[in-house]
């Protein structure tokens, strides 16, 4: 699982390629992303999308010292369904 350092003020976009085993034989149908814990004043999605295979969500926010999962679920056009995570460390200063 990759680890990213954010600053608490930082709108940044992250992605996850799903290009591979995956995808093999498929395309990506739908992708959805979700953070935990959900907390008010916590880290906040507030844009997503999908391109080919690549799945893209942009966040802002979070607690100074905080550590959120940013969790990526996809389901591929015949059904399957996966998902990644990655963890978002919110910077103190």
């Amino acid at each position: 699982m990759d680890v990213f350092q954010k600053r608490p003020a930082a709108s940044l976009s992250y992605s996850i390629d799903w290009i591979g085993s995956f995808l093999a034989g498929g395309r990506m149908a739908s992708s959805h992303w979700c953070v935990e814990p959900e907390d008010a004043g916590g880290l906040e999605i507030t844009g997503e999308g999908q391109c080919d295979t690549r799945s893209f969500a942009r966040v802002m926010g979070g607690r100074p010292g905080e550590a959120y999962t940013l969790k990526n679920r996809v389901e591929r056009s015949d059904g399957k369904k996966t998902e990644r995570s990655i963890i978002i460390k919110i910077g103190v200063g």
